[in-house]
C-alpha cells in the first residue's frame, strides 16, 4: 500500500483546499514552529478514524474546524482525504492487481460527521480493517512522535502493541473483540428467551384449561342477557310513569311560585327606590358637615396667621435695637485700630537701622576667617604628601607578609599531602585486598541466584495451577449467582410493576388498605364496596387536606363515631368477620353494619328491616344505608396487594440465598487475589533476580578492572611523594629571604608616622583659632536673622490692621442697610393684619347659616325612614309564603332525581353489560318479574361457579402457542451461534498466540542488532514477564549502552533514550515493514553523528516503507528525496511549498 495525495479542507490551519502529493521513498516537512507541520500529522489521525480530541490537541472535536483570522471567516466544515493505491496478489499468476481507494473524513460544526470509501459512507470499521490489514494502525509504529517515544520506554502496555502489530494479530484482535461481544450478547438473549420461555409456558398451561371453559360461559351469558333485558324494560316503563305524573305536580308549584316573586320585586322595587332617596339626603348632610368643618378650619387658618404676623412685627424691632448697638461698638473698634497701626510703623523703621549696623560687623569677621583657612590648606597637602608616601611602604610591607604567609602556608599544605599520600597508600593496599575477597563473593553469590531463580520457576508453576482450579471454583458459583440474580430481577419487576399498580403516586400518608388484612374469598367484594376509598389517605388531623388537595377520600385516624348497635341477622355472614385491622387508631365501625346477601332482591328486602345496614350480593352489586345502589367490577386491588406481599417474601428468601453465594464467591475471590498478588510477588521477585545476576555478572567484571586500576594509581602516588618534597625544600630558603625585607620596611613607616603627627599638632592650633571667628560670625548672624524676624512680623500686623479696618467698616455699612429693611417690612405687617381680620368676621357668618340648613336636613331624613321601615314588613310576609313552597318544590324535584338516577343505573348497568340501549330499543316486556329476577340469581351463581373467563381466550391461546414454538427455535439458533462463536475465539487465540512467540523471539535478536548499530556498541534486551500466559504478558525492557555499567532506562539521558526507542521501533520495521510510518520530530534529542546512524536506518527501509518526516535538522533534510516547507505567510493560515534543499535549510 502506498499512499499517493493527501488532501486538506477548512482543517486547522489549511482554510482552502490543500493538496500534497505524497511519493515513495522519505518525505520531509519543513518549516518555522506553528507554521502548522504537525497539523497535518494531526489530519493523518483524524481521517484514519482517531476520536479523542486530546490526541489531536483540542478539547473538542470541533476545534479541528479552521476557526477563522481577522481577514478570514471560520469553516463551517472540516475534511481531509486520502488517496490509497494498494495492490493485490494475482490468483492467476499474472503481474498484482493495483487498486485505488479514496477515504474520506468530513465533520461539520453542527457536530454531524461521516466516513466515506470511493464516495460511499461508509462506518469507521470498514475504515479501520482497510488499514489494519495492510498494517497501517494510529496506535503503533505508523505515527511516532516524542510523546510516544516516552510512552515505548515507559509504558508496556505500548511495547505489547507494538509487537502485536509486528506479528500481524491486529485484525485478528479486532475480530476477536467483535467476536466476544457478540458471544455476550448472544448469552444475554440466550438468557432472556429462557426466561420468556418459562413464563409462556406457564401462560400456555393456564390458557389450555381456560378456553375449555369458554364455550360452558357463552350459554349461560346468552341466556342471563335476555332475562335481564326484559326485567331492565320492565322496571324502565314504570319509572317512565312515575317520573310524568311528578313533572305535572311540580309544574303547578313553579307556576303559583312565579306569581309570588313577581309581587316580591314591585315591593322589593319600591324598598330600593326609597333607600336611594335616603341616600341623597344623606350626602347632603355630610356635604353640609364638610362645609361647615371647612370653615372652621379657615376660621383657624386666619387666627394662626394673625398670631404668626404679630411675633413677626415683634421680631424685627427687637432685631433693629440690636443693630443699632453693634454699630456703636464698630466705631470704637475703628479708632482703636488706626492707632496700633501708627505704632507699628515707628517700631519697624528702628528696627531696620540696627540690621544696617549688624551687617557690617560680619563682613570684617568673614575676611579674618579666609586668612586662616589658607593656612589650614598649606598644612594638609603637606600631610598627604607624607600619607602617599606612608601608604605606599604600608602597601609594600603588606604584600611582603601576605607572601611570607603564603609561603609558610604552602610548606603546610604539602607537608599535609605528603601525610594524606601515605595515609591513601595504606588505604590502597587495603583496598585492594578487600577487591579480591569481593571477587570472590560475587563468584558465590552468582551460583546462589541462579539456582534461586530454578526454584521460583517450580514455586510460580505450583500457584498457577491452584489459581487454575480456584478460577474454575469462581466460575460455577459466579453462574449459579447469575442465574438467581436473573431470577430475583424477574421477582423485583413484578414487585415494581404490582407497586405501580398499587401506589399509583408517591405520597408520605398511609392508604387505607394497607391498613386492612382481608380474606381472599371476600376480596372483590370489599373492593366494590369501598372502590375508591380503598386508596383512602390516613390522616391525623383535616388540616392535613389542603396539603394533598389532588385526594379524592381522606380518613381521620381516631375520629369517635357513634353507630347504632349492629343487628344480629341469622344465616347472614357479616364482611367483619373476614377482615382485620392492622392499625389501632383506625376504627372498624364502617363494615360494622355490612352484610352479604345472596341476591339483590334479598338485600332490598333486609334493607327495609334493617334501614341503617348496608348490604352487598355475592356478584358484587351494593346497596348502602342512604338508598344508593352500585353496581360495578371489583378492581383487584387487594388481591394484587396479596400476591406483591407471597413476592416480597419469596424475594427476602432469594436475597439470603444470594448473600451465602456472594459470600462464598468473596472468599473464593478473595483466595484467588491471594493467588494472583503471590504469583506477581514472585514474578517480580523473578525479574529481580534476573536483573541482580545481570548486575552482579557487570560487578564482577568491574572489580576485576578495578583491581588493575587501583594498583596504577599506586605507582603514581608514589612518583608524587618525591616531588613534593623537592618543593619544601625550594620553599623554606625563599621564607628566610622575605622575613629580612620585611624588618627593613617597618624602620621606614615608623619615621614617616612620626612626622606626620607634628603636622597635625600646627594644624590643630590654626583650627582653634579659625573656630572662634566662627563663633562670633555665627552670633551675629542668629541676632541679625531674629531682627529680620521682627521686622516681618511687624509689616505682618500693619497689613493684617489694614485689612481689619477695611472689614469693620464693609460691616458697619450692611448693618444700616438692613435696619432700613426691618423699619420697611413692620409697616407691610400691620396692613396684612387688617386684612385678615376683615377675612374671620365674614367666615364666622357662613358658619352659621350651614348649621341651620342641617338641622333641616336631619328632620327629613327621619320622616322617610319610617315609610322605608313599613315596606320591609310587607316584603318579609311574602317571602316566607314563597320559602314554603320553594320548600314544598325542592321535595317533589328530589324524589323525580332519584327515579332518573335509578333510571339511569339500570340504563348504564345494561349498557355496560351488553352495549345495549333499553329505552330506545323494544324488548318484551314480563308480568312476573320476581320469577324472572330468581331465575338470573340462578345464572349469575352459575357464572359465579364458572369463574371469570376471557371470551377471546381461544384466540390468546392459538397465538401463545405460535410463540412460544418459534422462541424454542430461537433457542437452538443462539445455541448453535455460541458454539461457533466460542470456537472462533479459541482458534484466534491460538494463532495470535503461537505468532506472538515467533515474531517475540525474532524481535529480541533484531532490537539487540538494531541498538548495537545505533549506539556503537552495547547491548539492549526484551523480557516477557509471563512467558507462559504470553496474551496478557507485558514486555520489559532492559538496555546497556557501551560504556556504563547500569541498565536502567531512568539513568539515560534524552538523546540516548530516544535513540532506544528507535531501535525498538525499527527492530519492529525490519520485521513486518508498515506502508507508511510518519516521524514528528522525534530526531530534536540527537546530535549530529547519532541523526547520521538514525539516517542511515531509515535510508535502507525507505524502498519498503513509504516516511513522511518532520524535522528542522539539515541531516536529516539532507537524505530526502521530496521535501515541502510548510510556512504562515499570512497569520493563522498554512501554506505548503515544494522545496530544494537550500531553500528548506532556510526554513528550518
Amino acid at each position: 500500500m502506498r499512499i499517493k495525495w493527501i488532501e486538506l479542507n477548512g482543517f486547522k490551519s489549511f482554510p482552502e483546499r490543500t493538496k500534497i502529493e505524497l511519493n515513495e521513498g522519505i518525505t520531509c516537512f519543513v518549516g518555522p514552529n506553528g507554521a502548522g507541520k504537525s497539523n497535518i500529522i494531526d489530519a493523518f489521525r483524524w481521517v484514519l478514524g482517531e476520536h479523542n480530541p486530546r490526541i489531536l490537541r483540542g478539547e473538542k472535536m470541533e476545534e479541528v474546524i479552521f476557526q477563522g483570522t481577522f481577514s478570514k471567516k471560520e469553516k463551517g466544515l472540516a475534511e481531509v482525504t486520502l488517496l490509497l493505491n494498494i495492490k493485490k496478489e494475482s490468483t492467476n499468476g499474472n503481474d498484482p492487481e493495483t487498486q485505488e481507494i479514496e477515504v474520506k473524513r468530513r465533520l461539520y460544526r453542527t457536530g454531524e460527521s461521516y466516513f466515506s470509501i470511493n464516495g460511499k459512507q461508509s462506518r469507521l470499521k470498514d475504515i479501520k480493517e482497510i488499514f489494519i490489514s495492510e498494517g497501517v494502525d494510529i496506535r503503533t509504529y505508523s505515527i511516532i512522535d516524542q510523546i510516544k517515544i516516552n510512552e515505548i520506554l515507559f509504558k508496556p502496555s505500548q511495547r505489547k502493541s507494538l509487537l502485536e502489530e509486528c506479528a500481524g494479530i491486529s485484525l485478528y484482535k479486532l475480530k476477536k473483540t467483535e467476536s466476544e461481544t457478540k458471544l455476550q450478547s448472544a448469552k444475554e438473549n440466550l438468557q432472556r428467551i429462557e426466561d420468556i420461555l418459562n413464563e409462556l409456558k406457564k401462560q400456555y398451561s393456564l390458557l389450555e384449561r381456560q378456553a375449555k371453559k369458554a364455550d360452558k360461559y357463552r350459554k349461560v351469558m346468552e341466556e342471563l342477557k335476555d332475562a335481564e333485558l326484559k326485567v331492565s324494560k320492565t322496571e324502565i316503563l314504570n319509572l317512565l310513569g312515575e317520573l310524568q305524573k311528578l313533572k305535572n305536580e311540580i309544574e303547578n308549584l313553579e307556576n303559583k311560585q312565579s306569581k309570588l316573586k313577581e309581587e316580591n320585586g314591585k315591593i322589593i322595587e319600591k324598598i330600593n327606590h326609597q333607600k336611594k332617596y335616603i341616600a341623597e339626603i344623606e350626602v347632603t348632610i355630610q356635604e353640609r358637615d364638610n362645609q361647615i368643618k371647612q370653615g372652621e378650619l379657615e376660621k383657624a387658618k386666619i387666627e394662626k396667621e394673625l398670631a404668626l404676623l404679630a411675633q413677626e412685627e415683634l421680631n424685627k424691632k427687637e432685631q433693629i435695637k440690636k443693630l443699632d448697638e453693634e454699630n456703636t461698638s464698630i466705631h470704637d473698634e475703628i479708632e482703636k485700630a488706626q492707632q496700633e497701626l501708627k505704632n507699628c510703623h515707628i517700631q519697624s523703621q528702628e528696627i531696620e537701622e540696627f540690621i544696617d549696623l549688624i551687617q557690617k560687623e560680619i563682613i570684617s569677621e568673614e575676611e579674618n576667617l579666609l586668612t586662616l583657612q589658607k593656612e589650614i590648606v598649606e598644612i594638609e597637602k603637606l600631610i598627604e604628601k607624607e600619607r602617599k608616601t606612608l601608604f605606599s611602604l604600608t602597601t609594600e610591607l603588606a604584600n611582603k607578609r601576605n607572601n611570607y604567609q603564603s609561603i609558610k602556608k604552602s610548606l603546610e599544605q604539602v607537608q599535609n599531602r605528603i601525610s594524606n599520600i601515605e595515609v591513601r597508600k595504606k588505604e590502597i593496599y587495603q583496598k585492594i585486598r578487600q577487591m579480591e575477597t569481593e571477587v570472590k563473593n560475587r563468584e558465590i553469590k552468582i551460583k546462589s541466584l541462579k539456582e534461586d531463580y530454578q526454584e521460583e520457576i517450580y514455586k510460580i508453576n505450583i500457584l498457577k495451577q491452584q489459581l487454575s482450579e480456584a478460577e474454575g471454583l469462581f466460575e460455577s458459583q459466579s453462574q449459579i449467582l447469575l442465574e438467581k440474580k436473573k431470577i430475583e430481577a424477574i421477582i423485583n419487576g413484578k414487585i415494581e410493576a404490582l407497586s405501580s399498580e398499587i401506589w399509583e403516586e408517591n405520597s408520605n400518608h398511609k392508604l387505607f388498605f394497607e391498613c386492612i388484612d382481608v380474606s381472599p374469598e371476600v376480596e372483590e367484594l370489599v373492593e366494590i364496596f369501598l372502590d375508591d376509598k380503598l386508596k383512602a389517605s390516613i390522616i391525623d388531623k383535616i388540616e392535613e387536606i389542603e396539603r394533598v388537595q389532588h385526594k379524592k377520600f381522606f380518613f381521620l385516624k381516631n375520629n369517635d363515631q357513634t353507630t347504632a348497635e349492629s343487628p344480629n341477622l341469622p344465616g347472614i355472614k357479616k364482611i367483619k368477620d373476614f377482615l382485620q385491622i392492622k392499625d389501632s387508631e383506625i376504627s372498624g365501625e364502617i363494615f360494622e353494619n355490612l352484610f352479604i346477601v345472596n341476591s339483590l332482591k334479598e338485600a332490598l328486602e333486609k334493607r327495609r328491616a334493617y334501614p341503617q345496614c348496608s348490604f352487598i350480593t355475592t356478584k358484587g352489586e351494593v346497596i348502602f344505608s342512604d338508598g344508593f345502589i352500585k353496581v360495578g367490577r371489583p378492581t383487584d386491588l387487594l388481591k394484587k396487594k396479596r400476591m406483591l406481599e407471597d413476592l416480597k417474601a419469596e424475594k427476602n428468601k432469594l436475597t439470603d440465598d444470594i448473600k451465602s453465594i456472594e459470600e462464598e464467591i468473596n472468599r473464593i475471590r478473595a483466595k484467588r487475589e491471594e493467588l494472583k498478588k503471590e504469583i506477581e510477588e514472585k514474578r517480580a521477585y523473578i525479574t529481580q533476580l534476573n536483573k541482580e545476576i545481570f548486575q552482579t555478572e557487570e560487578r564482577y567484571k568491574t572489580f576485576l578492572k578495578d583491581i588493575e586500576q587501583t594498583k596504577q594509581r599506586l605507582k603514581y602516588m608514589e612518583n608524587e611523594e618525591k616531588t613534593i618534597r623537592d618543593e619544601i625544600n625550594q620553599n623554606t630558603k625563599l621564607k628566610e629571604e622575605v622575613y629580612v625585607e620585611i624588618q627593613n620596611l617597618s624602620l621606614c613607616i615608623e619615621e614617616l608616622e612620626a612626622k606626620i603627627e607634628e603636622l597635625k599638632n600646627e594644624q590643630k592650633e590654626i583650627l582653634n583659632k579659625n573656630d572662634i571667628h566662627k563663633e562670633a560670625v555665627s552670633n551675629k548672624k542668629i541676632e541679625l536673622s531674629t531682627l529680620k524676624e521682627k521686622l516681618n512680623s511687624k509689616k505682618i500686623e500693619i497689613k493684617r490692621l489694614n485689612e481689619h479696618l477695611k472689614t469693620i467698616s464693609i460691616k458697619k455699612l450692611k448693618n444700616e442697610e438692613e435696619i432700613e429693611q426691618n423699619k420697611k417690612r413692620i409697616n407691610q405687617i400691620e396692613y396684612e393684619k387688617a386684612e385678615r381680620i376683615k377675612n374671620l368676621e365674614n367666615l364666622n357668618l357662613e358658619i352659621n347659616s350651614l348649621k341651620e340648613q342641617r338641622e333641616s336636613l336631619l328632620e327629613k331624613l327621619q320622616n322617610e325612614k319610617s315609610v322605608l321601615t313599613e315596606l320591609e314588613k310587607s316584603y318579609q310576609r311574602l317571602n316566607e309564603e314563597l320559602q314554603s313552597i320553594t320548600a314544598l318544590l325542592g321535595e317533589k324535584k328530589t324524589i323525580e332525581g332519584e327515579g332518573k338516577i335509578k333510571l339511569e343505573n339500570i340504563w348504564n348497568e345494561i349498557y355496560n353489560l351488553y352495549g345495549v340501549d333499553i329505552i330506545k330499543e323494544e324488548f318484551e316486556t314480563v308480568q312476573e318479574i320476581e320469577q324472572l329476577k330468581i331465575r338470573i340469581t340462578q345464572l349469575k351463581n352459575q357464572l359465579r361457579d364458572i369463574g371469570p373467563v376471557d371470551v377471546d381466550i381461544l384466540r390468546e391461546y392459538e397465538e401463545v402457542r405460535e410463540r412460544y414454538e418459534f422462541l424454542l427455535n430461537q433457542q437452538e439458533d443462539i445455541k448453535t451461534s455460541i458454539k461457533e462463536l466460542e470456537e472462533a475465539i479459541r482458534k484466534i487465540n491460538s494463532l495470535t498466540r503461537r505468532k506472538l512467540k515467533e515474531t517475540f523471539d525474532l524481535l529480541k535478536d533484531k532490537f539487540n542488532n538494531t541498538f548495537q548499530e545505533l549506539f556503537g556498541g552495547g547491548k539492549a534486551e526484551i523480557i516477557l514477564t509471563d512467558e507462559i500466559n504470553i496474551l496478557d504478558s507485558e514486555i520489559d525492557i532492559f538496555v546497556q549502552p557501551p560504556g556504563k555499567k547500569s541498565n536502567s532506562i531512568n539513568l539515560l539521558s534524552g538523546g540516548e533514550k530516544t535513540l532506544a526507542a528507535i531501535a525498538f521501533v525499527f527492530a519492529c520495521l525490519s520485521i513486518r515493514p508498515s506502508p507508511i510510518c510518519i516521524f514528528d520530530e522525534i530526531d530534536a534529542p540527537l546530535d549530529d553523528p547519532n541523526i547520521l546512524r538514525f539516517r542511515k536506518l531509515i535510508k535502507d527501509l525507505s524502498s519498503k516503507t513509504q516516511f513522511l518526516i518532520i524535522t528542522h535538522n539539515k541531516l536529516m533534510m539532507e537524505c530526502a528525496d521530496y521535501i515541502y516547507g510548510i510556512t504562515m505567510q499570512e497569520e493563522g493560515v498554512s501554506t505548503v511549498i515544494s522545496l530544494g534543499l537550500k531553500e528548506a535549510e532556510v526554513y528550518a
